[in-house]
């Protein structure tokens, strides 16, 4: 028994190297992994996710996907324009997809980036599945009329522009998500409902999870994240380290 582990443990290994982003294992049924976005190094033209952030799930029974929630709207190809629209407090119909690539993208930076990792406790799950059908269904619908809408957390245009109000304050929780606030919406624990990441991921690292730090598509030892814009996540991180051979 324990030889077989073994295997399927390097066999799993191999399986997400092979996607180009070195993984950790989903030790529980579902694993939350975020990273906060470079706002010194990028601006709102940065591509995919490097400015914002992103959160996404991963599943046990198919750790290579990695589930985000993003707004279903041509303006994804705009990030500019989708960012600022966004800021002003305007939503969007939500949609599931897989964004393992997003994720990839983010660690090709050149100037470092912390992945964050939960392992969600199994009885902390709402479902036996710990959403996983919920999920499934989510990403099944998307282009479809819209249940669950895409916002950037109501603080945000407050924050980032002034305004006085967003078109999800009454909405934020119940049909209004980020990808941040998304697994709430399929029974899965959140470790703050604000949506705000920077916040969102020091308090998922208060909840047990871990970091790793990634460069240039690789997986690097910490000090290679060492940076004053990361300097709240790297004062709450324990990392995991590569061995010397990878």
């Amino acid at each position: 028994m324990t030889a077989m582990k073994n295997f399927f443990r390097v066999w799993l290994l191999c399986w997400t190297r092979s996607l180009g982003l070195e993984l950790p294992p989903v030790s529980s049924t579902a694993q939350l992994v975020g990273f906060a976005g470079d706002q010194l190094n990028y601006d709102e033209s940065a591509p995919h996710f490097r400015w914002t952030g992103h959160v996404g799930l991963r599943y046990h029974q198919e750790p290579q996907t990695i589930y985000g929630f993003t707004p279903d709207t041509p303006l994804l190809h705009d990030t500019h324009a989708l960012v600022n629209t966004l800021l002003d407090g305007e939503r969007f119909a939500g949609r599931v997809a897989d964004d393992a690539a997003e994720f990839e993208d983010a660690t090709q930076s050149a100037f470092g980036q912390i992945l964050v990792f939960w392992d969600i406790p199994n009885d902390r799950c709402l479902h036996a599945d710990c959403g996983f059908s919920q999920v499934l269904q989510d990403l099944r619908s998307t282009g479809l009329e819209p249940s669950k809408l895409y916002a950037f957390p109501p603080e945000a245009p407050r924050t980032y522009r002034q305004k006085e109000s967003s078109t999800c304050d009454h909405l934020w929780g119940q049909s209004c998500f980020n990808c941040a606030t998304y697994p709430a919406s399929v029974g899965l624990p959140i470790p703050d409902d604000s949506g705000m990441l920077p916040q969102y991921l020091v308090k998922l690292l208060q909840e047990g999870a871990r970091c790793r730090c990634y460069q240039s598509g690789r997986w690097l030892h910490s000090l290679k994240c060492e940076a004053t814009w990361n300097k709240a996540l790297m004062d709450s991180c324990k990392f995991e380290e590569p061995s010397p051979e990878l």
